[in-house]
């Protein structure tokens, strides 16, 4: 049998649409990890020393344990504070005179307080680091904790903490710290 009446025409297929199809993923391009050359300094801190000889830049931590959980019972935030103010003046300059000068030599100095220490961070490029090193000498060695940045970088971290206050998650992660470790813990 069949069917009576005019034929339909046949109905064109549309291309199909390129991101239709799924993109395959190649093989992981080939990639060890240096081997750090480790190293003891004069005054027995422990170096590592890992190269990459394709870029002229330089970057170098400074772990200084203690952090947080170190702070003085009767001052806590003080390791915090403190670890704020190294970039606010070290040595012979003042604040502006210290971030004028590193921001002159693109030198990237930056400072992070953990619960167990603080990272002293430094970025630049190879030909600075001797000026970046200096740099940061005179932060760890020679902060000047001009009472002026004192006052400002406190107030600063106040109203941080109490804008930290109004955020649910800072909350419960505050609570469950104390939970956790306890209330005399200073991690609480």
């Amino acid at each position: 049998l069949t069917a009576c009446g005019p034929k339909e025409p046949p109905v064109a297929l549309a291309a199909p649409h390129p991101l239709d199809a799924r993109p395959t993923a190649g093989a992981p391009p080939a990639w060890t990890p240096p081997a750090p050359e480790t190293m003891s300094l004069a005054n027995g801190t422990e170096a590592w020393l890992l190269t990459r000889d394709d870029l002229p830049l330089v970057s170098v931590r400074l772990w200084i344990p203690g952090g947080t959980i170190a702070d003085p019972a009767a001052h806590p935030g003080l390791t915090r504070l403190s670890d704020g103010l190294l970039l606010h003046g070290a040595g012979q300059r003042d604040a502006a005179a210290f971030a004028s000068h590193s921001e002159q030599l693109a030198i990237d100095l930056e400072v992070s307080t953990w619960e167990q220490g603080t990272v002293v961070s430094l970025d630049c490029h190879a030909d600075r680091l001797n000026e970046g090193l200096d740099l940061m000498a005179d932060m760890v060695l020679r902060p000047r904790f001009d009472e002026v940045d004192v006052t400002r970088e406190r107030d600063l971290q106040i109203a941080e903490i109490e804008r930290d206050l109004d955020d649910p998650r800072t909350v419960a992660s505050l609570v469950s710290n104390r939970l956790w470790y306890g209330e005399a813990h200073p991690a609480a």
